[in-house]
């Protein structure tokens, strides 16, 4: 078998980050960092318990890194109202993008940009991914093509 896997991992360790700069891990997270996030979030807002509730339940809705390509046309610049639009007729919400290019820049959160500004135009290329809220997919068919306007959706 020739096949590329992804492996992601959990820092417990801040500290631990450049661990994962060096060694080129595909992609980590840092589980205290996120408990954190959520909890400062709900002290502000008390109202995104629901949200929370509903992503960290076993059922339901999901986090996904989707391939860009199934959404848009890449090459060609793009606002995120339309790939909000695009997931959305995938049953998906879009909540941001990974620019595979920066995958190593930490300064850029590694090329990470959640909600990002709707009316901006971005680039995507082949290798970029759309990150997306969606039910749990038992298959994946990523050559499934539509014809959207002046977009092509692989």
């Amino acid at each position: 078998m020739n096949k590329n896997l992804s492996i992601v991992s959990e820092m417990r360790d801040l500290r631990n980050r450049e661990i994962g700069l060096v060694t080129r891990a595909d992609d980590f997270i840092i589980g205290d960092n996120i408990i954190s996030l959520m909890l400062s979030q709900l002290s502000e807002n008390r109202e995104l318990k629901k949200v929370f509730n509903v992503l960290f339940e076993s059922e339901g809705s999901e986090i996904y890194l989707k391939p860009i390509q199934r959404y848009i046309k890449t090459n060609v610049p793009v606002d995120f109202y339309t790939l909000i639009e695009r997931a959305s007729m995938m049953n998906e919400t879009a909540i941001g993008y990974r620019i595979h290019a920066k995958k190593d820049i930490s300064e850029d959160n590694f090329g990470i940009k959640i909600n990002p500004k709707k009316s901006n135009e971005q680039t995507f290329s082949a290798e970029d991914f759309l990150i997306v809220l969606s039910e749990r997919s038992w298959f994946f068919l990523p050559y499934r093509t539509i014809a959207y306007e002046n977009y092509w959706t692989v």
